[in-house]
């Protein structure tokens, strides 16, 4: 037997490195599969969306019931979501966080504004999310969204889900 590097385990003669509860075996360098590879890597996502990634799952541990006549006759506002980027939003209404609006630069050099509907719970398979050309497009897309889900909501004749803190 011969140590692989500390975070891959081979099985000899078993095809591409899989993990085996502590057993590390000789095999070629070239067909070690590191155990713990990057997450960008693996996704091919860059750094701000791992950090929109678990900055939103951080938001959306937390469940709340609010009362969706709240919202009525409320304006949005955006906030830079991290203090070094320009092209990344944090849409919010009457203090609460709706959504995020973000630059994204695709294969091919293409700029496309992705938004998502993040906090409202909105049931059934309708979009939370897309990509437009400009934010505006974005902006428009998002509202229209979020004021379909306000519809629907205030039909509830109550309490609605909305995922994310109070600030």
């Amino acid at each position: 037997m011969r140590r692989t590097p500390s975070n891959t385990a081979c099985i000899q003669g078993a095809g591409p490195c899989t993990r085996q509860s502590n057993v590390e075996a000789t095999m070629e360098p070239a067909a070690w599969l590191p155990l713990n590879p990057p997450l960008p890597h693996l996704l091919n996502l860059d750094s701000s969306w791992i950090l929109f990634f678990f900055r939103s799952m951080s938001d959306l541990r937390l469940k709340n019931q609010v009362d969706p006549n709240r919202f009525t006759s409320k304006k949005f506002t955006r906030r830079q979501t991290f203090l070094n980027t320009t092209h990344d939003f944090a849409i919010r209404i009457d203090g609460l966080t709706a959504g995020r609006i973000m630059k994204k630069i695709l294969p091919g050099q293409k700029a496309v504004w992705f938004w998502t509907l993040t906090g409202p719970h909105f049931p059934g398979p309708k979009s939370h999310d897309g990509q437009q050309d400009s934010f505006e497009a974005a902006r428009d897309e998002f509202k229209k969204v979020f004021w379909a889900w306000h519809d629907w909501a205030l039909k509830q004749q109550g309490m609605v889900t909305w995922y994310g803190a109070d600030e």
